[in-house]
């Protein structure tokens, strides 16, 4: 119980913390309000499933069979290691089989956009 509590106070911290390093509009700002430049390719319809990376250096590791890893600073110990389940906008992760995030998101092309617990938007990128 004290480690799912620890970590959804960090959780919320983490989150918190990259929801205030905002530096002007990001790409999918730019698409989003319609400042596309000629240059850019058509946004490709992904999944949750991948690697997505903040700035920061947090990854979300997201599998097809509903398990996932946390990590960060590119620690190769994940930081959390938990399962999720998803509708297509909230995204509810499990450690332990108790709730460690519930949270709504969107992926725009590249950009995997998840609301922290003030509402506000955390930008990650898909990694390769």
């Amino acid at each position: 119980m004290k480690k799912a509590i620890i970590a959804t106070l960090v959780s919320v911290m983490v989150l918190s913390v990259a929801g205030c390093n905002s530096s002007g509009n990001t790409n999918a700002e730019n698409t989003a309000s319609g400042n596309t430049t000629k240059t850019e390719a058509p946004a490709v319809a992904r999944t949750l499933v991948g690697s997505w990376y903040h700035e920061m250096g947090y990854t979300y590791v997201f599998r097809e069979d509903k398990t996932g890893e946390y990590l960060v600073d590119g620690n190769s110990e994940p930081f959390w290691v938990f399962t999720y389940e998803t509708d297509g906008q909230k995204l509810t992760m499990y450690e332990d089989g108790s709730i460690l995030m519930e949270t709504n998101y969107t992926i725009e092309g590249d950009t995997l956009i998840i609301e922290d617990s003030f509402g506000e938007k955390v930008y990650y990128t898909y990694k390769a």
